[in-house]
């Protein structure tokens, strides 16, 4: 097994991040058909997030958790604006942890885009600029030969953290089955208790993808 780590280049990456972490995922469709008034052909909606809080550096044992997902047959977006800015009520500072952050600045984006409350607006735009993003500290610092030439964190996790982060055997494992699994649920076609078990399903994977980021971030600060 290979492994090449630059301590130094991470340590300079890390030392512009301001604690509480605060943990960030989407999870949108993007159909080709627009579902809802207001979306146009492939344009991504999140319909679902994950966050996970960390303090302070000692911390990173055991962060705090909220969540969200909307399972209405309607526009996910407002309620989503209104969760998301409750969430962060607590946490309006600190840097916001994502795994490829351009996807969820793009979110953030679309959301400030929709609504017109000023307060709203401020509130998302404060969440989007204290973006920060552990994949190029992984893509300019990290080597091991388990990532099989891919940075994605399906590939990062288990390489780092070991096997039981893989996301083999869950009901929804990747962003296509979330995907599907949502439509599904808000179909109205399928009995309750299999949309019950979808949306459990989704909401293990999201907190999974923050989990997991958690997990990988507190590994960076530990290198020494």
């Amino acid at each position: 097994e290979e492994r090449f780590i630059d301590s130094s280049k991470i340590k300079t990456a890390l030392s512009d991040w301001k604690f509480p972490l605060i943990f960030l995922d989407f999870e949108t469709i993007n159909p080709a058909i627009p579902i809802f008034n207001g979306t146009s052909p492939f344009m991504q909606t999140p319909f679902q997030y994950s966050l996970h809080v960390v303090n302070s550096p000692e911390e990173f044992e055991a962060p705090k958790h909220k969540e969200f997902l909307f399972t209405e047959s309607v526009d996910p977006r407002s309620a989503l604006i209104k969760k998301i800015i409750e969430d962060f009520k607590d946490y309006q500072k600190g840097s916001v942890v994502a795994y490829y952050s351009r996807f969820e600045a793009q979110c953030l984006q679309s959301l400030e885009d929709l609504t017109n409350d000023l307060d709203e607006k401020n509130s998302l735009k404060n969440i989007r600029e204290r973006l920060v993003d552990p994949l190029p500290i992984f893509r300019e610092s990290v080597y091991d030969s388990k990532f099989g030439n891919s940075y994605s964190i399906k590939s990062v996790a288990p390489a780092i953290l070991g096997e039981n982060f893989t996301y083999k055997n869950m009901i929804v494992s990747d962003g296509g089955s979330a995907q599907r699994a949502y439509q599904d649920i808000i179909s109205n076609k399928l009995p309750k208790e299999i949309k019950d078990k979808l949306a459990k399903g989704l909401l293990e994977y999201c907190q999974k993808d923050t989990y997991v980021l958690v997990l990988l971030v507190k590994w960076l600060f530990q290198i020494k």
